[in-house]
């Protein structure tokens, strides 16, 4: 089923930075939030409507219940400090006016002095280059061209991803800034809002000196939701969905009302395959996270080693990726992005762990098909923890 998420107020979404009473000054929300966010909140739905124990799942899990022989929610939502159950979220997208965007692929580019009206595919250059981690093919914009810049600051139309992943030139109409500034007030999808407080001494309850803050809040416009993409809530021929009217729960970090209900309107969140008259040189694709990757800290999918071409030394990384025999030639990836989140059930903070950004992507070359490419890891996830969201990918020409 597919779900979207209504704000009614503000919302928070704090990454992994440090954020110290008397140390730190400013945090900013992220927006959209990780996948794993959205996870949460799926599975907070579904306690919501289906667990009759609540308060006894969220802190002792399902010991004791007196409804353990006849519920199938647990195997959906799993142990509630674990993510362990069949549920499956793909996910966050933001959506605008019924039309769903994606992060900006870190490659794009345009026209040097950022002339035109279009922003074009990345390449790879087509000589080594000697880097730190060896002599390797590195990503290029291309002769008379420049990156765009824009995968931190705008998302990408379901159209213009299409056209993207067809190694076609998108219109620059097709991007969209996500917050509003100065130079770019039309069409944003959130305003950001700045909150003002002080720590407070817990003996006394008196604010401590030299100890305020400030949180960035955001505020996403009235024609803007989120849509996730949910599976594996049927068990034992029994379907957990969420009504209609939808539920009302607290998100992010300063817990305030969103309402998750059915998206009727949204037939697929992904574009499709543009196996029809896209054309690929030498078995290559492109591989484009729309969600962060767990890849255990590294940059690369763990799958893939290090190989070094006997005749010229070049570095590439051999493997097999969701069955298929690839070689990675290079990538264009984004700074790391650190996610925790909170245990409900053990009152305390998730580990903090480094993934590599949405809108990342890899350059490979494999001898199979390039409609088996399509089949194996379009709308496919790489990586760990891919239940969660984490990984999701779309497949493109190079």
């Amino acid at each position: 089923m597919i779900l979207k998420i209504q704000a009614f107020d503000t919302l928070f979404f704090r990454d992994g930075s440090p954020f110290n009473a008397g140390e730190s000054v400013m945090l900013t929300s992220m927006f959209p939030p990780a996948s794993p966010t959205a996870y949460g909140l799926v599975r907070a739905a579904l306690v919501e409507v289906y667990c009759k124990e609540i308060k006894r799942y969220v802190y002792r899990g399902c010991r004791d219940c007196p409804h353990h022989g006849t519920c199938t929610l647990r195997s959906v939502v799993g142990d509630p400090s674990q993510r362990d159950g069949t549920l499956v979220v793909r996910g966050p997208f933001v959506t605008v006016d019924g039309t769903t965007y994606y992060p900006a692929p870190v490659d794009l580019t345009c026209d040097a002095g950022n002339a035109g009206d279009k922003v074009y595919p990345g390449s790879v250059t087509t000589d080594t280059i000697a880097s730190d981690l060896g002599d390797m093919r590195l990503p290029t914009p291309g002769t008379g061209r420049v990156y765009a810049k824009t995968h931190d600051t705008h998302l990408l139309s379901s159209r213009g991803l299409q056209e993207y992943l067809a190694g076609r030139a998108v219109q620059q109409d097709d991007l969209i800034p996500i917050e509003m500034s100065n130079t770019e007030s039309k069409g944003s999808v959130v305003a950001r809002e700045t909150r003002t407080g002080i720590a407070v001494d817990p003996r006394s309850w008196t604010s401590l000196e030299k100890h305020l803050y400030w949180l960035q809040v955001v505020r996403p416009m009235e024609n803007v939701t989120l849509t996730v993409w949910v599976d594996g809530t049927s068990v034992n021929g029994q379907e957990h969905t969420i009504p209609e009217e939808g539920v009302l729960l607290r998100f992010g970090g300063e817990g305030h009302m969103v309402n998750i209900m059915p998206d009727r309107e949204t037939r697929q969140l992904v574009p499709e395959p543009c196996t029809g008259g896209a054309t690929t040189k030498d078995g290559r694709f492109r591989l484009v996270l729309l969600q962060d990757a767990d890849f255990d800290g590294s940059w690369r999918p763990p799958e893939l080693e290090r190989h070094a071409t006997e005749e010229t030394g070049t570095i590439t990384y051999r493997g097999r990726l969701r069955g298929l025999d690839v070689e990675l030639v290079s990538a264009a990836v984004g700074r790391a992005r650190y996610v925790g989140g909170w245990d409900t059930a053990r009152r305390r903070p998730r580990d903090v762990a480094p993934l590599v950004p949405a809108g990342s992507v890899y350059y490979f070359e494999s001898d199979a098909p390039f409609e088996t490419v399509v089949e194996r890891l379009h709308n496919s996830s790489v990586g760990n923890n891919t239940n969660t969201g984490l990984g999701h990918c779309v497949v493109g020409v190079w």
